[in-house]
């Protein structure tokens, strides 16, 4: 509910426009906050059953009236008379788009228009254009069928072309007219979103025109006495206004609640259950504060429990009942514009000193959250507690001259006396604050600000500064208006730091929780990463949108709306345009649902056919891994391309990404493409599979897994090497068990001299021949190598069905030849060095000759 606050010209020819934000900050707080609307919907609801009620009371006789046959028969056949279908044609959406956007645009010409007609205007073009590009939208999926089978039919025949058949051609003018038909609606709807769009930006324009052009006037004349006088003489009569105001607007009051029984009980049911939510919610809060550990990092979440209870809940509670008398129509015109501003002003008045009370905690320096001495706190809260029962004083009073359409220099007076109200206790408190930290310096007390703190001081005392120098400079209507604006500005910002530290205890406490839990349980721990990670992303989305909830409340009372916002966000949300490219968040959010769902089927039925399928198969462990890896690549491709097309892009576009591609490749990204083919040759080709013994110049090992750009191969000490795939193709790597896991082992040894080559020999094939594991066929054989420096040289060599077991049947048949060597007196040699140490004595040392004395000269 807004009123024209336009106000005559004074005596002087001055023209003051009061600004018509006071009453806007009902109206958007209440929508933000969705509050008056569950309200409303509830009253609605209880109305309608009401008047369900009502019609079934008078139903009863007509159905007793028609319970004869005759008379049945005689109201079916009335009924079907009156119920013939209408042959009146209905105007076109079109039409009917095209009538508002005229109306729209003639009522744009007029000047003078108020913000409520702004609003309503501005909602007519918002519903058009959003019917408009729905409409559009649908057209276009009804057109695309028929251009298609136009397609499937291919153009006319030409001159001097055999002709086609007549029923082809007939079906072809069929579908070029349904075309022509669905593009024309194409079109219209288009046009009428275009110009809808165009209108509201123009409405847009125009409302903040208004804006700032009420908040511009200049008023002068105000620092005169004769200004002051007609201020005086301006009150007579005031309060025999107010009290008909009253008196009348209650008398209204009763009188429609004893003509409407049911707005009665509705009001005597639901303003008990709203002070019974109100008071059961401000217990519960209270127990939920006494559960809090006691920290000083813990009073802001104290203080904002505190704020909830105290400050937001009467708040809420406020704006609930005057959204019930209002809803039920219980309220007079100006009776209701005084109760919008009553509601707003105690609001306001409850938030900033419960907020005050938060901060500063007179009466309690433990839970005080601002770091000041209790002897600032006490003094300053005192002055801001005067200061705001005299701005809500001035608030409601200059509200009631607007309504009673007062002269102008009391509406010009008392918005003076407001900013100064306002601005003066807030001066005052800023002065002291600083000598309180000057003093706190002088005693070694002081410590560091916050920079939140210090940013909104620097903003606090500017505004106040230009809030006094506006309003003697005569700019009266922007000095009430930024006044309005600090102290709702002081309640967005505080409440919205006040919530941002119960946030950061809250996931905090969470966080403790798991850790808790997930030490006292059995099993693994393994997943705290994970809920960590899940706490600071909540932690993070939750601050995000507090701060974009405080920045639209602030920008509310400078001429934007609700709407404008939401607007933004769902055309953010379902597309907008870029340099011609559509881009639409919810398309983009289908398609990365739909690559998370077609990646997790994929892994899903990966998973499926190592454990369950492959396993059940003759297939090796290399085929297996190949089919395994070379299913994951086709389901990952084609999940991309459904996310590809679900987002709109056209696959036949992406030919100049790949030629970007193509250009990367050959600058950078040759390394890289060279290890993906290279890969996929490892899967196609097989040389080395998983599960094969190699030897790589990085080390020897089994190959466990074959990836896209590289081979993990895991050393016999366990340690994994990641080899690059185009190494395997490129380098030579030795394969164990490339075609078969057979393979051959070699143990060299050597005898004494002394010792019968002949029995070495038996020896050795006597133990080859007694191990399980060596193949009898190959044959195990001995060599006599060669006649070393000290030994005769042998070399054992047999063979192996898994050449993975080698190292083991080597260290067997050491211990045995070693143990038949040792029986047989076989000795192997091995080298002797005798090392010679010599040692001399050191030089005997030679003495010093004696210097010569030479005698003194006598003189």
């Amino acid at each position: 509910m807004t009123a024209d606050t336009r106000l005559p010209a004074s005596a002087e020819g001055e023209q003051y426009t009061v600004p018509n934000i006071k009453l806007d900050y009902a109206a958007e707080l209440s929508n933000f906050c969705c509050m008056n609307r569950f309200v409303k919907t509830v009253l609605n609801f209880l109305v309608f059953c009401r008047t369900l009620l009502v019609l079934g009371l008078l139903s009863l006789p007509v159905a007793t009236f028609a319970s004869s046959p005759i008379l049945a028969q005689e109201s079916i056949s009335t009924t079907n008379t009156n119920t013939a279908p209408n042959t009146t044609d209905e105007p076109s959406a079109s039409v009917t788009w095209r009538a508002i956007l005229d109306r729209i645009g003639q009522a744009l010409s007029r000047e003078g228009l108020t913000d409520k007609e702004l609003d309503g205007l501005l909602t007519e073009a918002s519903d058009v254009e959003k019917e408009a590009g729905a409409t559009t939208k649908v057209e276009e999926e009804k057109l695309e069928p028929f251009q298609q089978r136009l397609d499937a039919l291919g153009p006319a025949p030409k001159e001097g072309e055999a002709p086609e058949p007549e029923e082809l051609a007939a079906q072809r003018e069929r579908l070029s007219e349904d075309v022509a038909k669905q593009s024309a609606k194409i079109k219209e709807a288009a046009d009428a979103e275009l110009q809808a769009k165009l209108l509201r930006e123009q409405i847009a324009n125009r409302r903040h025109e208004k804006f700032f052009s009420e908040i511009s006037n200049r008023t002068s004349g105000v620092l005169q006495p004769a200004f002051w006088a007609k201020f005086t003489s301006g009150f007579s009569g005031f309060a025999k206004s107010t009290q008909l105001l009253f008196t009348d607007s209650l008398s209204a009051l009763w009188k429609t609640l004893l003509l409407d029984k049911a707005k009665l009980v509705i009001l005597l049911f639901f303003v008990p259950l709203l002070l019974l939510v109100f008071v059961r919610a401000g217990r519960i809060l209270d127990g939920l504060s006494a559960h809090i550990p006691e920290h000083p990092e813990n009073r802001a979440v104290e203080g904002f429990l505190y704020y909830l209870a105290k400050g937001v809940a009467p708040s809420i509670l406020i704006f609930a009942i005057y959204n019930l008398f209002e809803s039920q129509g219980l309220l007079t015109k100006r009776f209701g514009e005084f109760s919008q501003l009553v509601a707003l002003g105690v609001t306001i008045f409850i938030l900033v000193r419960c907020l005050a009370r938060v901060w500063l905690a007179p009466s309690e320096p433990e839970r005080r959250i601002a770091r000041i001495s209790s002897n600032m706190a006490i003094n300053g809260y005192r002055i801001l507690n005067y200061g705001l029962w005299a701005a809500l004083i001035t608030f409601l009073i200059n509200g009631l001259a607007v309504i009673f359409i007062m002269p102008l220099e009391v509406k010009v007076g008392l918005s003076f006396i407001f900013s100064l109200f306002v601005a003066l206790p807030t001066l005052a408190m800023l002065w002291m604050y600083r000598k309180d930290r000057q003093e706190q310096a002088r005693l070694s007390e002081y410590t560091a600000l916050p920079a939140f703190t210090w940013y909104l001081g620097v903003i606090i005392w500017a505004t106040s500064i230009v809030i006094g120098i506006s309003a003697i400079t005569g700019y009266i209507a922007f000095s009430e208006f930024l006044s309005q604006q600090l102290l709702f500005g002081l309640v967005v910002a505080l409440s919205a730091w006040l919530l941002l530290r119960f946030i950061d205890f809250l996931f905090l406490q969470l966080s403790i929780s798991h850790i808790e839990n997930v030490e006292t349980a059995e099993g693994p721990t393994s997943n705290f990463g994970n809920s960590g990670q899940i706490a600071i992303l909540g932690a993070g989305i939750s601050k995000l949108t507090v701060y974009v909830a405080a920045a639209i409340l602030l920008m509310l009372p400078w001429g934007y709306r609700t709407s404008d916002f939401f607007q933004i966000f769902e055309k953010a949300f379902f597309g907008f345009e870029v340099g011609g490219l559509s881009i639409s968040i919810s398309t983009v959010l289908l398609a990365l649902l739909l690559f998370v769902i077609g990646y997790t089927v994929t892994m899903a039925l990966r998973a499926w056919l190592n454990e369950k399928l492959l396993p059940t198969t003759s297939l090796d462990i290399g085929v297996s891994n190949s089919i395994s890896t070379v299913f994951g690549y086709i389901g990952i491709v084609v999940a991309a391309m459904l996310a590809i097309s679900a987002a709109g892009f056209d696959l036949s576009s992406l030919a100049f990404v790949a030629g970007a591609l193509s250009l990367g490749v050959g600058f950078g990204l040759q390394s890289i493409v060279s290890n993906f083919v290279s890969g996929l040759i490892l899967l196609a080709e097989r040389p080395i599979k998983a599960g094969d013994w190699v030897s790589t110049s990085g080390g020897d090992g089994y190959v466990r897994k074959i990836s896209v750009r590289s081979t993990e191969i895991e050393t016999f000490d366990r340690a994994t090497i990641i080899v690059p795939n185009s190494s395997l193709i490129t380098d030579t790597v030795t394969n164990w068990t490339h075609g078969n896991k057979t393979g051959r082992i070699r143990v060299p040894i050597g005898v004494a001299y002394d010792s019968d080559p002949e029995q070495v020999k038996e020896i050795l094939l006597r133990c080859a021949a007694d191990h399980k594991l060596v193949l009898g066929r190959p044959a195990p054989i001995v060599f006599f190598m060669d006649f070393g420096a000290s030994s005769l040289d042998f070399e054992l060599r047999c063979f192996l069905s898994d050449i993975n077991n080698g190292m083991s049947v080597m260290s067997d048949l050491r211990f045995a030849i070693l143990k038949e060597f040792n029986q047989a007196n076989i000795g192997i040699p091995f080298p002797q060095r005798e090392v010679l140490i010599k040692t001399e004595e050191p030089p005997a040392p030679v003495p010093k000759p004696r210097r010569k004395r030479t005698p003194a000269k006598k003189t």
